[in-house]
């Protein structure tokens, strides 16, 4: 979908990929977004990115949100009264990353999907990012199709197991 401009911000929904700069900053998500499989969105540095709330992005690509001291990347709610529900990588064998971001007002900030046999996807996420969230900080959902069962590894992390194993380092 082709991004508007309304007001100075740029709205989106839909599928979407490409570079976000400061040009078309704040980007305001109304509707729930995909990154589609072998495709990837790449955030510039002093980004501001807004998600309407119960609104959610899944990727099966790639994310770069890859911001400096000086420049972060801003992921918010539009209000932070009314949250957003997640970023959630299905299945993505990519290493997603995200540095020198805040993220704040999501339910669940970034959540990651995998089955048996699939490789882990992976997040960067360096000390200088910060979460605000209303619950978990991070989330990895492993299902396992042949006992249909699923676990879960809740906390906050710096970095995300790029193996099979579902561990994640915490701070």
């Amino acid at each position: 979908m082709t991004p508007d401009r309304v007001l100075g911000a740029t709205v989106v929904s839909g599928i979407i990929s490409g570079i976000w700069t400061t040009n078309g900053s704040p980007y305001v998500l109304t509707a729930d977004c995909s990154v589609l499989a072998d495709q990837s969105l790449a955030i510039d540095p002093g980004v501001t990115v807004i998600i309407e709330p119960d609104v959610g992005v899944d990727v099966f690509g790639q994310i770069n949100a890859v911001g400096t001291p000086g420049l972060p990347i801003t992921i918010r709610g539009a209000s932070s009264s009314r949250y957003w529900r997640t970023i959630r990588f299905v299945h993505s064998p990519a290493t997603n990353r995200f540095i020198s971001c805040s993220i704040r007002d999501g339910i669940t900030a970034l959540q990651f999907v995998t089955g048996s046999g699939v490789p882990f996807s992976s997040a960067e996420l360096v000390f200088d990012c910060h979460q605000h969230v209303q619950s978990a900080s991070m989330v990895v959902h492993r299902y396992e199709h042949s006992t249909d069962s699923c676990s879960d590894v809740q906390g906050p992390a710096t970095a995300m197991s790029s193996s099979s194993s579902t561990a994640l380092r915490e701070n």
